[in-house]
């Protein structure tokens, strides 16, 4: 390991800071993020640690409220701050996580991941909580008479615009109308889809990490106090949360039980799980209070080659007439005369109110399913 360089200079880690942008604008050149990196390389990798990450991924994985030293400074010895300690790094980390999600474990919690393209804040709802989006932050406003705590999960939800093909809902419909797709600048044909899957886009990786580790610190800190806990999610959201789950499963063997546990309920929203874009459900959360709200002319959550309807709205327009963007009003038939939004909330009311099964999530008798 090479020496650490001698400085005062100092950069405390902001929500949405890359090692690259802060080279950028502590040093004028983003490509010296790698000096960046070797001057604070124990406080970053601590972070990660704490995070629930082996690694930081040589300063990939960064955290807010981590101090980090900034290179090319000079100052006395007894002038210069100390790197902060593991545990200083993990209070670091517990006090910007507690900013985030709601660090109370004797209330339920409910934690909502919003679609690709839908903003932190709904435009014209200022009482939609951040992050959650109109659909996600409709099944809160039904969960919230029950005293539910809420913390809508911080990603870049992606538009389905873009060209870099990184929102669930472009990958299908460009599968839909050019019989292929390119992700992340590789081109993939329809049959190499359907055998191998979609490759999971940056913007829902980013997401289910945010998750994931989210979902450590909750449990750690909760261990042992039953805290009911539900998802839910929204389109590109859903994926997030498969994602992230079954990431849990891999690399937290020891807290798992504890996840099993706590969900009380999921409910996915316009899942688009067909089973083009893997990985699925865990299968010991994949049922009880798990449920998917899916309207039968939607290509995003149905099979996108047997599903021809509405192709125009969707991929042209992306008006009010592509079925994707009607959850909050149309009911899903014929399996319920509810909308989606009422249908999610019932489930997930359910397995707030139900005894806690243990291993289980919520109970086997979801009369909407």
């Amino acid at each position: 390991m090479r020496p650490q360089p001698e400085t005062c200079a100092t950069h405390t880690i902001a929500r949405g800071d890359t090692l690259w942008d802060i080279a950028a604008k502590n040093l004028g050149d983003p490509t010296k993020w790698t000096a960046l990196y070797e001057a604070s390389q124990s406080v970053i990798e601590a972070a990660a640690r704490t995070y629930g990450h082996a690694t930081s991924d040589h300063g990939n994985l960064i955290f807010p409220g981590t101090r980090l030293s900034v290179p090319g400074g000079t100052c006395h010895p007894e002038t210069r701050q100390p790197a902060p300690t593991a545990q200083q790094s993990a209070q670091i980390a517990q006090q910007n996580r507690v900013e985030h999600i709601p660090a109370s474990c004797s209330k339920p919690l409910m934690i909502g991941v919003r679609g690709s393209g839908q903003t932190p804040e709904v435009e014209g709802h200022p009482e939609i909580p951040r992050d959650l989006g109109p659909e996600i932050g409709g099944v809160y406003e039904n969960l919230a008479p029950l005293g539910v705590q809420v913390y809508g999960l911080p990603y870049p939800a992606k538009k389905v615009e873009e060209i870099a093909a990184d929102s669930a809902e472009k990958l299908f419909f460009d599968l839909v109308r050019n019989g292929g797709v390119t992700v992340n600048g590789v081109a993939l044909t329809a049959a190499e889809v359907v055998k191998n899957g979609f490759p999971i886009p940056d913007s829902v990786r980013e997401g289910a990490a945010n998750l994931e580790a989210d979902l450590l610190a909750q449990v750690r800190a909760c261990h042992g106090q039953n805290q009911k806990i539900v998802l839910a999610g929204y389109s590109q959201g859903n994926w997030v949360i498969r994602v992230a789950l079954d990431a849990f499963k891999r690399d937290h063997p020891d807290e798992w039980p504890d996840i099993v546990s706590s969900i009380s309920g999921i409910g996915l929203v316009a899942d688009p799980y067909n089973p083009l874009a893997r990985p699925s459900l865990p299968a010991e959360l994949d049922k009880g209070q798990t449920i998917r709200a899916c309207l039968p002319d939607d290509a995003v959550c149905n099979d996108p080659f047997t599903v021809p309807t509405g192709d125009v709205n969707c991929i042209i327009t992306f008006s009010i007439l592509c079925p994707h963007v009607r959850y909050g009003t149309e009911p899903t038939v014929p399996r319920s005369e509810k909308s989606a939004i009422l249908e999610i909330s019932s489930s997930l009311q359910l397995g707030l109110l139900s005894p806690k099964i243990p291993g289980a999530v919520g109970v086997p008798s979801n009369p909407l399913q």
